[in-house]
C-alpha cells in the first residue's frame, strides 16, 4: 500500500508476535512514509499530508516523541470523525481544538498577540490531545519573529512540564506523559535569562527506533482504517 501511495514502502514490520521492549530503527524519511500513508487514512486534508509528516520529523529530530503521537492521535480517536475532533465539547464546555493539528492552524491568529504578551503572562486553554504536536507550530512562527515560547502543560491545575521553542531548537523539561496527555496547555515567551537554565536542542538525529508494536498496529490501521 504505500508502495502504491508514496513510489516506495518502509521496513515493514511482519511481527505476529514482539516483546514489549523490540525495536525497529526507522529513518526520517521513513517516518515521513508512515506519517503521510496515516493521515491519508485518517481523513486529513490531501494538501496538509506533508506539513504534518514535516512537523512529526521535526519533534523526532530533536528527541522529542512526535511519531508516537501521531500514531496515539489517528489510532485513539479513530471512531470520531474529523468534524467531531472539532466539534466535541472540552471541559471548559466550549466545543472546538481537540485534534492538535487543527488546533495549530487555528493558531495562526493568536500567535501574534501570544508573541506580544509581556513576560510573566501566561494564556492557558483546554489541551488538544497530544499536544506536543503543536510545538512544531509555535516553532515556525517563534523562529522568523525572533521569539522564543514556553508550552506549559498542566493536569487538574497543577503544572508537570514545560517546553521551550524557538525557530529551529526545542528542550523539554518535566514529564514526558505530559507532551501526550494534559487537560490545559499555557502559552508564553520565554524571559531571556530562563534560557542559561534549558538546553535547547537542534535537530541533528537521523535515525530512531520505533517501538515493534506500536509499528504494526500503525500498519493494521493504514490497511484496514481500524
Amino acid at each position: 500500500m504505500l508502495r502504491q501511495l508514496f513510489g516506495r514502502k518502509p521496513p515493514s514490520p511482519t511481527i505476529e508476535s514482539k516483546s514489549e521492549t523490540e525495536t525497529i530503527s526507522l529513518s526520517m524519511d521513513d517516518i515521513a512514509l508512515y506519517v503521510k500513508a496515516a493521515v491519508r487514512r485518517r481523513g486529513y486534508p490531501e494538501d496538509s499530508f506533508d506539513m504534518i509528516a514535516r512537523r512529526v520529523c521535526f519533534l523526532e529530530r530533536r528527541g522529542l516523541p512526535g511519531f508516537g503521537a501521531l500514531i496515539r492521535e489517528v489510532i485513539l480517536n479513530a471512531n470520531e470523525t474529523m468534524d467531531e475532533r472539532v466539534g466535541v465539547k472540552r471541559p471548559n464546555g466550549v466545543e472546538g481544538g481537540r485534534c492538535p493539528i487543527i488546533e495549530s492552524v487555528m493558531l495562526n491568529d493568536h500567535l501574534p498577540r501570544l508573541a506580544a504578551q509581556s513576560e510573566g503572562q501566561v494564556q492557558t486553554t483546554p489541551a488538544p490531545s497530544n499536544p506536543v504536536l503543536i510545538l512544531p507550530k509555535l516553532a515556525s512562527y517563534a523562529g522568523p519573529k525572533g521569539v522564543v515560547f514556553i508550552m506549559t502543560y498542566y493536569r487538574n491545575d497543577e503544572e508537570t512540564a514545560r517546553s521551550v521553542v524557538d525557530g529551529f531548537r526545542v528542550a523539554h523539561v518535566g514529564s514526558i506523559d505530559a507532551l501526550f496527555a494534559s487537560d490545559t496547555i499555557g502559552y508564553s515567551v520565554c524571559p531571556e535569562e530562563w534560557l542559561d537554565e534549558v538546553t535547547l536542542r537542534a535537530g541533528y538525529v537521523d535515525r530512531v527506533d520505533v517501538a515493534a508494536r506500536a509499528l504494526s498496529r500503525l500498519s493494521t490501521f493504514i490497511e484496514s482504517g481500524q
